[in-house]
């Protein structure tokens, strides 16, 4: 701050004329208000300011028409890899699935300056998936965004034992180091300042809350020790004519014959998206293909797909399988959350599930634009809809 103010005063101290031009928008964090500079030149100084203000709005073309299908387009989908998340933004528009996989637009890449949602979920599983990995994982000059190097770390621990749980917990200042390396990396920046400092203080204890809870775990179980089975682990299948891929956060083993697929949720998980039993499996599943997008159980879909995806691997042959939900935000009022999986509601969606493939293959039916405009307000795309 210093050499900032320095520097504006000394570029100030002998100009006739300063121009200050600042953006008065409101986004986000952003307050949209003027410098404290201006300020100070006006108060501390006795300076006579001229303010001018200019407005400009920009007219976006408004068109609420269908897009047409094309045979191009089924061909090009069928050469897309589908996830859960893209499933999602086809049944919440069309429109945006369209812009996004079939014309391939890409969203407007910004420079952040502070980490935003998206990243503290990114660090926390890097962190979580690095602890698991093994000792040579938590070196913060270790690069944790390549998957196929990760599948192949030499050394992968295989079993994660109380002891080894209880002396990373001890460890906090090393667990500091891997957070804030990784805060560098997403950020692209060489020193973590202000709010970062403090969004990294949390994700340390996030980490150290679920360190405990799965401590707690193997004692509630009268267990020393769990397995890995795999970490950000890569599944692909196909359905349809349509490919489909999923990385799933954790597969660990606690008891013979168990396998869990674990979950990581930095973010807002509702009651209602994770309660799947098979006495709500119809009304879950209708809800989950339904037009109301802020009903939509996105997080039931994804545990489905998983499911599907991991149910038909080699390492779940001959295993129970059982869901589970690290919301490291609860850890601290309770514990993990165990989805139960529900043949039935796995039986409902996959029913409907081959009805939308269907639908997106069939050049009858166009990409249409969502009436709720609501999804247009986070779209990436809405200055080129029209919606």
């Amino acid at each position: 701050d210093a050499i900032w103010a320095y520097s504006f005063y000394r570029m100030s101290q002998r100009a006739e004329t300063v121009t200050l031009v600042y953006d008065s928008r409101t986004e986000g964090l952003k307050s949209g208000e003027e410098s404290r500079y201006i300020k100070q030149l006006e108060y501390h100084y006795d300076l006579d300011l001229e303010r001018c203000f200019v407005k400009s709005e920009a007219k976006v073309r408004q068109d609420s028409t269908d897009i047409p299908k094309t045979e191009e387009d089924v061909v090009i989908l069928k050469d897309t890899t589908l996830s859960a998340s893209a499933l999602k933004s086809y049944l919440d528009c069309p429109a945006m699935f369209y812009f996004s996989k079939i014309v391939r637009l890409k969203e407007e890449t910004t420079v952040a300056e502070d980490l935003d949602a998206g990243m503290i979920g990114d660090v926390y599983h890097y962190t979580m998936q690095a602890l698991y990995m093994g000792e040579g994982a938590m070196d913060p000059s270790y690069d944790m965004s390549d998957r196929d190097r990760n599948a192949a770390f030499p050394g992968a621990l295989k079993v994660i034992t109380r002891e080894y749980i209880d002396s990373w917990m001890k460890r906090k200042e090393d667990i500091r180091s891997r957070v804030r390396s990784l805060i560098l990396s997403k950020l692209n920046t060489l020193e973590a300042t202000g709010r970062d400092l403090v969004t990294e203080r949390v994700i340390v204890q996030y980490v150290l809350k679920t360190l405990q809870r799965d401590r707690e775990l193997l004692d509630r179980l009268g267990m020393d020790s769990f397995r890995i089975i795999g970490l950000e682990k890569k599944f692909t299948m196909e359905l349809d004519g349509f490919k489909f891929i999923g990385f799933i956060d954790r597969m660990d083993s606690f008891l013979p014959g168990e396998l869990r697929i674990v979950d990581y949720k930095t973010g807002k998980v509702e009651d209602k998206e994770v309660e799947i039993t098979d006495a709500k499996a119809a009304a879950l599943a209708e809800a989950l293909f339904g037009n109301d997008n802020s009903k939509r159980p996105k997080v039931a879909f994804q545990l489905f797909l998983y499911d599907i995806l991991a149910g038909g691997s080699e390492e779940a042959e001959g295993m129970t399988l059982v869901n589970s939900i690290y919301q490291p935000s609860r850890f601290f009022t309770e514990g993990v959350r165990n989805v139960p999986v529900s043949a039935e509601f796995n039986a409902e969606v996959e029913g409907k599930l081959h009805g939308l493939l269907a639908e997106m293959a069939d050049t009858e039916t166009p990409w249409r634009r969502t009436s709720d405009l609501g999804t247009c307000s986070y779209c990436d795309f809405k200055m080129i809809c029209g919606r």
